[in-house]
Parts: structure tokens; sequence; C-alpha cells
């Protein structure tokens, strides 16, 4: 999996999964899956970025991962949450676009 890598039209670096995804990531070209980024408070009183997937591109179903505590959520890669997909399988999560 790839550290602290953004999907590649996220940035506008398309190549950026073929040339800075780690070997597993490359290999697989896996698809983008588009997400939104809720900001949630902790009992602690900070906050944290929930990503939710409306529509996983393995098993069409609705995943959540975290997303950091930074000003800015963190997209990147993560691995499918689902049971459905092929050990391993993952995809890019970007930000959807918000409907006007």
């Amino acid at each position: 999996m790839s550290a602290k890598k953004n999907a590649p039209a996220a940035t506008g670096a398309h190549n950026d999964q073929q040339a800075g995804g780690s070997e597993a990531t490359v290999a697989t070209g896996d698809p983008i899956a588009l997400c939104r980024a809720k900001d949630t408070r902790t009992i602690g009183g900070g906050h944290v970025w929930l990503l939710v997937v409306r529509r996983c591109p393995h098993c069409r179903r609705s995943h959540t991962h975290g997303g950091g505590s930074g000003d800015e959520p963190f997209y990147g890669h993560r691995t499918a949450h689902c049971t459905t997909a092929r050990p391993g399988a993952g995809y890019w999560l970007q930000p959807a676009e918000e409907p006007q």
C-alpha cells in the first residue's frame, strides 16, 4: 500500500498511481472510488475526517475509511473493506463533486 499518496485525479498527477505507488498498488491498477469527507468530533474535543464511499467499485456497497485529523482530509489508497473482493483489493479515494 502506498504511504501518504493522494488519488491520481485529486492532484492532477494522473501517473501517481503508476509512478508513485507500491508494487502491489501499481500491479493491480486499482480503481478510483468517489467519497465524501465528514468532519467529526472526537470525545476529547478534537476532530477526525471520515471518508464515506457511497458505492464501492468492488461490491457496490458503502464503506467508511479514516481520513486523518489534519486541516484537510487525506484521501490516497485504501484496502477495500468488502469480503467479496479478491484478497488485497483496494481503490484510490477521490473527493466527490458537491452537487450545485
